[in-house]
C-alpha cells in the first residue's frame, strides 16, 4: 500500500519549519525591526476594532496585507507570535518552492536544497527579510501559484493559480510582474508542444480572470460602502507620484549589493545557470522570474534592499540545482564540503553563527518602544491622546491607542516626497492633529522645523528622553 502523498511532504515541512524557527528565533522578541511591520499591525488592529482602510487610516500598499495581519492579530494578538506565524509562513514557502521543483523535474536533493536557500536567504540580514515585509508573505502565493501549474494540464491547478496570484497581488501589485513571468514560461513551455494551443489559451484566460476577481470584489466593496474615488485615488493615482531618476551606477551598486552579499548563495545561481544537469525548464523559468520581478525596481528607482525578498524563490529555485545528484564532480577543494560529515556540521555553524548575531541584534539591545508604551500608561489619564511623531508608530499598538492621523506610518507625514505622493494637505493634517490636544508627542533625532515642530515648541515642554536622541514631550498646563 502506498503512502498518500502528503506523508511525502511531511518530512521536508518539519526540516524547514525547524530551520525557520531556529534561523529568525530572536527576531520574534523585540517590538520593532522595521516600520512597515508597526505599520501593519497598528492598521490592522484599527480594522478589528470598526476603522476603514483609505478613510481613517491610510497607507500606500493594498488592503490585503493589513486584512491579512488583522486575522492572525484576531486569534493571537501579540507581536512575538506573528514573528513566529512569519517564520512558519517562510517555512511554507519554501515547502511550495520544494514541491514546486519537484513537478518541473529536479530530484529531491536539489528541490530540497532550495528550500532551505530560501530560508537562508531571507532570514540573515534585517532589511532583506528578517524583517516581516509584504514580500515575505506575497512569495507564498507565487510560489503556490507555480506549484499549481508545474507540470499541469489540469484547469483547476489553473485556476488555483489565477487566484493565489490575486490574493498574492492584494497584498502588493508587484505581483503581477510575477504573473507575467509564470505567463511567459508557460507560453515558451506550451510552445514546446507545438499542439493543444486552443485548451491552452482558454486555461490561460480562466486563470487572468480567477487572478482578477480577489481585486474587482475589494474595488466592489469600496464602491458599495462609498469610497470608489478613494479606492481609486490610492490604487492607481499615488503610485504615479512615487518613481524616481536614478543614474546606472545606483542600478548597479544596487544589484552589486545584493550578489555579493549572498555571494555562495549567487556562485551556485551561475553555476546551476550553465551547468549541463540543469534543466533547460528551470534555466528558462528563473531567468524570467528573475528579470520580471525586478523590472518593477528598475522601473520606479525605488531602491530598497526588501525588495530583493520577491527575486529569492527564483534565485533559490536555480541555485539549489548546485546540489543535484546528477551534477558534474566539483573542484578538487570544493567536493569535500559537499559530504555529509563535512556539509551537515558547516551548515549547524552557520546557523549557530545566525542565531548569535541575532541575538545580539535583536534580544540584547534596548527595547525603547516598550520602555517608552510602559513610561506613558503610567502616566496616561482617561481620554488622553500620545501623537507618536516620527517615532515608531508600534507605541499606539503597546499603549493600546489609535492613531490620531489616519497617516499611520511615521515617514508618510514627515518626509515631503510622502506628502506630495499621497496629495497631503500638509498644514491642515496638523491642524487636525493641533486640535485632538495630545499631550505627548514623541520624537526622535534632530527638528526637522515645520508647521506642527513650530507649535510643539511653543506648547510642550521636554519630559523625558529615552536613549540618546528620543524625546517625550508633555503639553504644557494652562
Amino acid at each position: 500500500m502506498k503512502d498518500h502523498p502528503a506523508i511525502h511532504l511531511l518530512k521536508p515541512l518539519l526540516s524547514f519549519i525547524a530551520l525557520s524557527l531556529a534561523m529568525r528565533f530572536f527576531s520574534f522578541f523585540p517590538s520593532v525591526i522595521n516600520h512597515d511591520e508597526s505599520t501593519y499591525i497598528v492598521i490592522a488592529d484599527g480594522l478589528l476594532k470598526g476603522k476603514t482602510y483609505f478613510a481613517d487610516y491610510i497607507d500606500t500598499k493594498p488592503i490585503g496585507i493589513f486584512l491579512l495581519f488583522a486575522a492572525f492579530l484576531k486569534v493571537f494578538p501579540s507581536i512575538f507570535v506573528l514573528r513566529v506565524i512569519t517564520a512558519l509562513w517562510v517555512a511554507l514557502t519554501a515547502l511550495a518552492l520544494y514541491s514546486a521543483k519537484l513537478r518541473l523535474g529536479s530530484d529531491r536533493q536539489a528541490a530540497l536544497a532550495s528550500g532551505v536557500i530560501y530560508i537562508f536567504l531571507c532570514s540573515i540580514f534585517t532589511f532583506y527579510g528578517v524583517a516581516p515585509n509584504t514580500e515575505l508573505y506575497y512569495c507564498l502565493f507565487t510560489c503556490t501559484a507555480l506549484w499549481a501549474v508545474a507540470g499541469s494540464g489540469c484547469t483547476a491547478a489553473w485556476l488555483l493559480a489565477g487566484l493565489s496570484l490575486g490574493l498574492g497581488f492584494m497584498l502588493k501589485y508587484v505581483v503581477l510582474f510575477d504573473a507575467a513571468a509564470l505567463g511567459l514560461f508557460l507560453l515558451w513551455q506550451q510552445g514546446q508542444f507545438k499542439s493543444g494551443w486552443g485548451g491552452f489559451w482558454v486555461r490561460a484566460l480562466l486563470m487572468a480572470a480567477a487572478m482578477a476577481l480577489p481585486f474587482t470584489l475589494v474595488w466592489a466593496y469600496y464602491h458599495y460602502i462609498g469610497l470608489a474615488d478613494a479606492f481609486r485615488f490610492y490604487t492607481f493615482e499615488v503610485m504615479k507620484n512615487y518613481p524616481v531618476s536614478r543614474s546606472i551606477g545606483d542600478y548597479a551598486t544596487f544589484l552589486a549589493d545584493f550578489f555579493l552579499r549572498f555571494l555562495p548563495v549567487t556562485a551556485m545561481f551561475f553555476y546551476a545557470l550553465f551547468a549541463a544537469h540543469t534543466r533547460r525548464s528551470t534555466v528558462v523559468l528563473a531567468l524570467l522570474w528573475s528579470a520580471m520581478v525586478l523590472a518593477p525596481v528598475m522601473i520606479t528607482g525605488r531602491l530598497f534592499g526588501h525588495y530583493f525578498i520577491q527575486l529569492m524563490p527564483a534565485f533559490a529555485l536555480l541555485a539549489g540545482e548546485f546540489f543535484a545528484a546528477g551534477r558534474k564532480k566539483l573542484p578538487r577543494w570544493l567536493e569535500p564540503v559537499m559530504h555529509k560529515r563535512i556539509g551537515y556540521p558547516l551548515l549547524g555553524v552557520l546557523i549557530l553563527a545566525n542565531i548569535w548575531l541575532q541575538k545580539k541584534d535583536y534580544f540584547d539591545k534596548p527595547d525603547y518602544p516598550r520602555e517608552i508604551a510602559t513610561w506613558l500608561r503610567e502616566r496616561l489619564q482617561p481620554g488622553e491622546i500620545v501623537y507618536a511623531g516620527n517615532f515608531h508608530q508600534i507605541t499606539y499598538y503597546l499603549l493600546p491607542q489609535h492613531s490620531p492621523t489616519p497617516y499611520v506610518h511615521r515617514s508618510l507625514l514627515w518626509e515631503p516626497h510622502h506628502i506630495h505622493a499621497l496629495g497631503i494637505e500638509e498644514e491642515k493634517e496638523w491642524n487636525r492633529l493641533i486640535a485632538q490636544s495630545p499631550r505627548f508627542v514623541l520624537y526622535q533625532g534632530r527638528w526637522r522645523e515645520n508647521y506642527f515642530t513650530a507649535h510643539v515648541a511653543s506648547n510642550y515642554r521636554e519630559a523625558q528622553r529615552f536613549g540618546k536622541d528620543i524625546v517625550v514631550f508633555e503639553k504644557k498646563k494652562e
